[in-house]
């Protein structure tokens, strides 16, 4: 091989599609860069310096690795953590879906998705377990050295005779506005050779697959399969033989299809039949042998594997429909590692400078209401896009309440709720939506949206003027806590969602109603404060009547974000002197009432800090407690501050919470967004006279390493993971066809979550295809709902 010879790229797309569209166009696509920046090589070949068969990682082992998470039915995971766990390594243990089952079942969730490497004859497992069958290679298996993540990539390095290679798991994120990207739920896969490791007269060929447990959550159920060749593509369909449409098993996807697609590439050889056989013929022979099974049976039943291998030489070699999405993504893959290298710079700056665990309901608002800061952040249409279905159902008048109605119905039907018995939280769920509007409109300075939805959001700032200051027994967004009445920070989110009211009235052109809005703002404030505070005053309380009672009080935050400046400074210090006096290990408990706390409500209350001492303190805690690597699920958000564990796990207890990848993680932007909205609101200093911000102040978390100079790299094979949705259905507003669409963005590990909003048909393209040589694996899904 000739080292300088451009890196060759194989794309593998892996797809779950939900329509009965099938593949009709694939390209190949051939990348002219290499995928990592010499920093990121340099940096994991440092930490691989050693000759020890253990792996660094950096900055930090997650409970949770993110491989593909995409949405809700693409949501790969390595767990690592300390329930049963393999400490972060990508070979030996399968890939799971993202409910990581406790206490663990090794076939729970399970996804089947192997990585072998054959280097001059001799086969090595690096991802997945399919040594775990005697396959003929001896259990030989690549040597993992180091793993990283930046804000948008899971990167692992691996030693196998010598032979370095990296393994790197991208999930791409558009730039802000750039819709149409951003709505191609694919994630991408590449292993590349770093140069220096390479010989001339070394023959290495890559295998993966995925097994037919990809396609149902029920194991005993049956499975079909088939190989499809158009133009220069190869494709794999995957899927359950009775299609249940709009059904779960275990959160699965139980109609669609799974598709395993790859372009025809010199060498490249395809078989499908018994997973262990189909490795085995891999490691005997160095390629497939193209027989294709055609024994359809259970998913149990001598599982399915459908195989690619590719060899990684000179050989050169990617919308009005589904199948143009998947074209549009393989060529666009350039454009996605050049996205992900801006979106880790930009984060990283940013916080240099600043320093499905549910019920199945969809377009949830206090789900959304923590996600908003890292929508805020990175892109306001999207805030917007996720509220616009929520508006649309509360002004068709299907909806009887005074109130914000708590979410859209079970996903993925979406039928709302027209008796008006959804999860009774109408004093949350006005406050939320009312500081959301707020919110957008000063990012956007968009007064027709505003004028569009004035009447709805005036009538729910009168329910919380009759209803907001002294609530009625009733549930917060933390719901898991029970009923509670006269609860002091969901009075406050009230006061701050009238407070907000005001802003839009007055925005709006209704100066006069905005005035009246703020004057009984204000006078709530007054009468809240006598309310809320101990006898001592030196906290308030978590229920007007709780004498003994304490609890964070992360609605400040809002306030604190959309510049209202209601709630006077003597409240934001008394918390803060307040809150070290009742910190764990691992955090602020949320109340008095239990141990436990919520990482995006402690972000908020770190955002609302006056003091960097007490910023610092809340996000010191969560790094702590991400340290811990105590569960194996993606970043849980509702843990023990005690002991880092999920809520209930003990021998003794009956009753067990576990919150896992959910939207609200984008509640770690807090500060972040709070930069933002300062700017656009032209906020230069502290809102309290005298407390000028500090171009220094910055928490003492270990920034993400910036990429900046591409590497060359001699080889690589690349793949994508995606769920891209059936755009050619999408048309605004009409109403034979879903107007929701569900995807997962992937920021930084552990920030991860998921949101929906309105699509447009996207414009027709029509790109020429000048790359070559790739192998792309996607899961096609037109997720229309929002889970949460």
């Amino acid at each position: 091989m000739n080292p300088a010879q451009a890196a060759q790229i194989v794309v593998l797309l892996l797809a779950l599609l939900l329509s009965t569209k099938t593949i009709e166009c694939l390209e190949a696509i051939h990348q002219q860069q290499p995928l990592l920046p010499q920093s990121t090589r340099n940096s994991l070949q440092a930490l691989a310096g050693s000759n020890s068969s253990s792996s660094s990682f950096y900055p930090l082992l997650p409970p949770a690795i993110p491989l593909a998470v995409k949405s809700p039915y693409l949501s790969a995971w390595l767990a690592t953590g300390q329930e049963g766990g393999n400490g972060g390594y990508l070979a030996g243990r399968w890939a799971q879906f993202w409910p990581i089952q406790f206490p663990q079942n090794p076939s729970a969730y399970r996804l089947g998705w192997a990585g072998l490497i054959q280097v001059n004859g001799q086969t090595y497992e690096f991802m997945g377990r399919p040594n775990e069958d005697f396959i003929g290679n001896r259990h030989r298996r690549a040597i993992q050295r180091g793993f990283r993540y930046t804000s948008s990539r899971s990167i692992f390095e691996f030693d196998a005779d010598g032979l370095r290679f990296l393994v790197t798991f991208l999930s791409p994120i558009a730039p802000q506005g750039d819709l149409l990207r951003q709505s191609l739920p694919f994630s991408y896969l590449t292993i590349e050779l770093v140069e220096n490791t390479l010989k001339d007269s070394d023959v290495i060929t890559v295998y993966t697959d995925i097994q037919a447990d990809w396609a149902s959550g029920d194991h005993n159920v049956n499975a079909t399969w088939s190989l499809d060749h158009f133009n220069n593509t190869v494709t794999y369909k995957l899927g359950r033989k009775e299609q249940l449409k709009f059904s779960e098993q275990f959160e699965y996807a139980e109609w669609g299809q799974v598709i395993y697609a790859t372009a025809k590439v010199p060498g490249l050889t395809t078989a499908s039949g018994q997973a262990s056989q189909v490795r085995s013929d891999f490691v005997s022979h160095g390629k497939l042998n193209g027989i294709q099974d055609e024994d359809y049976r259970r998913i149990s039943d001598r599982t399915a594997g459908l195989g690619y291998s590719v060899p990684l030489n000179r050989n050169e070699n990617v919308f009005n429909k589904t199948e143009e999405a998947i074209e549009f993504s393989l060529n666009d893959y350039p454009e996605a590692v050049r996205n992900a290298n801006l979106i880790d710079r930009q984060i990283e700056d940013d916080a240099r400078r600043l320093e499905i665990s549910s019920n199945g309901d969809m377009s949830t608002v206090d789900v959304i209401f923590p996600q908003f800061p890292a929508l805020a952040y990175l892109d306001p249409q999207l805030l917007k896009l996720l509220l616009e279905p929520l508006f649309k159902y509360s002004q068709s008048g299907l909806y009887p309440n005074r109130w914000t109605v708590h979410d859209l119905g079970r996903y993925p039907n979406a039928t709302g709720h027209n008796d008006g018995k959804d999860e009774p939280m109408p004093v949350e769920e006005a406050g939320n939506i009312l500081m959301m509007s707020l919110a957008y409109y000063q990012l956007s300075k968009d007064e027709d949206w505003l004028a569009k939805h004035y009447v709805i959001l005036k009538q729910w700032a009168g329910f919380l003027i009759d209803d907001g200051l002294i609530p009625a027994e009733q549930l917060s967004t933390d719901d898991f806590a029970g009923t509670l009445a006269n609860q002091t920070n969901l009075a406050l989110k009230a006061i701050v969602g009238i407070g907000a009211m005001a802003e839009i009235a007055t925005k709006s052109g209704y100066q006069e109603e905005g005035s009246n809005f703020r004057t009984i703002a204000e006078k709530f404030v007054d009468k809240w404060i006598g309310f809320s505070l101990n006898s001592s005053g030196n906290h308030t309380k978590l229920a007007y009547q709780l004498k003994d009672s304490w609890g964070t009080l992360y609605n400040l935050f809002g306030d604190r974000l959309l510049n209202l400046k209601l709630i006077p400074e003597r409240i934001y210090r008394i918390q803060d002197d307040f809150y070290p006096h009742v910190a764990n290990q691992y955090g602020v408990p949320l109340d008095s009432r239990h141990t436990w706390a919520k990482t995006d409500w402690q972000m908020f209350a770190a955002g609302a800090a006056l003091t960097i001492q007490t910023r610092d303190l809340f996000l010191n805690k969560l790094v702590n407690y991400l340290k811990a690597n105590k569960v194996n699920a993606g970043f849980p958000d509702l843990y023990e501050t005690e002991t880092a564990e999920f809520p209930g796990r003990s021998n003794t207890s009956t009753w067990r919470v576990e919150f896992i990848n959910r939207p609200v993680s984008g509640g770690h932007f807090s500060i972040l967004a709070l930069d933002r909205l300062n700017k656009v609101n032209g906020v230069t200093e502290f809102p309290f006279k005298n407390r000028h911000r500090n171009s220094n102040d910055a928490a003492s978390i270990q920034p993400i390493h910036r990429f900046e100079t591409l590497a060359k790299l001699s080889i690589s094979w690349g793949a994508v993971l995606g769920l891209p949705s059936n755009f050619h259905c999408l048309t605004l507003g009409s109403s034979s066809s879903p107007d929701i669409h569900h995807y997962r963005l992937f920021i930084s590990y552990p920030f991860c979550f998921s949101f929906s909003c309105l699509m447009i048909r996207p414009p027709q393209t029509n790109r020429s295809t000048t790359q070559k040589g790739s192998i792309l694996i996607i899961f096609l899904i037109p997720i229309w709902k929002f889970l949460c």
